[in-house]
């Protein structure tokens, strides 16, 4: 498996813990760098911060070009298909990665308002989050840099949430298989009606799209911890049998369980990325 040079994946504080899952600082001063990787389907919100940096984004591939004057700031929403990135030139980019309903958090409108592209232009912090970019890439120690992105994390503290369904997706998130999926949606929201108008509110997804991509982490991440574990035995935990999980990834990924296990790149925290 590949690792990328200068990515430095943090946990965050304890405080930020149940709602932020990490933090990467990733750069690179080669100005004529190319890196290019793709990034799996998952059930977080990510927002990128890219200094120095234009990044454009057109269907299933995001290029990143240097730029003297300007910066990026990008959200990604859930997803179900990959996403490809392709960087050029020197960058400095910083990536908050959210569990599946913490950025609604330290946003102010619901995610139903946002851009429905899975991956946009962020304006919700603009233009502050610019300003303190600048201010962690110029602090030497990660410990600084932590310090400085959580201060302005906090700052951006709404109450913005619905703790229903914030309870919902956090029991749900720790589901061990389908069957406990099933139960906790059924005790949380007994109207499917009414859990599709919380999700696409809430998450701006569907049920059938976060449950679909939440089983695909799971075995996936089940999948990828050791070679002793038997494919049945992770294909029956979130799915209904081992061809029943095989036909979902797939379907999310357009190759087989064992073909995407080698191609994996563990960049710490499960971030998983096929780096080319």
């Amino acid at each position: 498996m590949r690792k990328l040079d200068n990515f430095i994946s943090v946990k965050p504080c304890h405080q930020l813990q149940k709602y932020i899952d990490s933090y990467y600082f990733h750069s690179s001063d080669d100005p004529c760098g190319d890196i290019k990787f793709t990034y799996y389907p998952h059930i977080k919100h990510a927002v990128t911060i890219y200094d120095g940096s234009v990044a454009e984004t057109q269907g299933n591939l995001t290029i990143v070009n240097p730029h003297k004057t300007k910066n990026s700031v990008l959200y990604s929403t859930v997803r179900e298909r990959p996403q490809n990135v392709e960087i050029k030139g020197a960058f400095k980019k910083i990536g908050i990665v959210f569990k599946p309903y913490g950025i609604n958090r330290f946003v102010h409108k619901n995610l139903k308002e946002f851009n429905n592209d899975v991956i946009s232009c962020f304006e919700e912090w603009h233009p502050e989050v610019l300003d303190i970019s600048q201010e962690i890439w110029n602090t030497e120690e990660i410990a600084g840099k932590v310090s400085i992105l959580e201060t302005f994390i906090k700052n951006q503290e709404t109450k913005n949430v619905d703790e229903h369904f914030s309870n919902f997706i956090e029991e749900i998130s720790e589901s061990k298989n389908i069957e406990t999926v099933q139960e906790i949606t059924g005790k949380y929201y007994a109207n499917r009606k009414a859990l599709y108008r919380v999700f696409k509110r809430e998450l701006n997804c569907t049920p059938s799209s976060f449950f679909k991509i939440l089983r695909f982490r799971k075995s996936l991440e089940r999948y990828l911890k050791t070679n002793e574990i038997n494919l049945t035995e992770v294909a029956m935990a979130q799915f209904y049998d081992q061809s029943d999980f095989i036909k979902n990834v797939k379907q999310v990924t357009d190759t087989t369980p064992k073909k995407l296990s080698k191609q994996l790149s563990d960049l710490e925290n499960a971030i998983f990325w096929k780096i080319s």
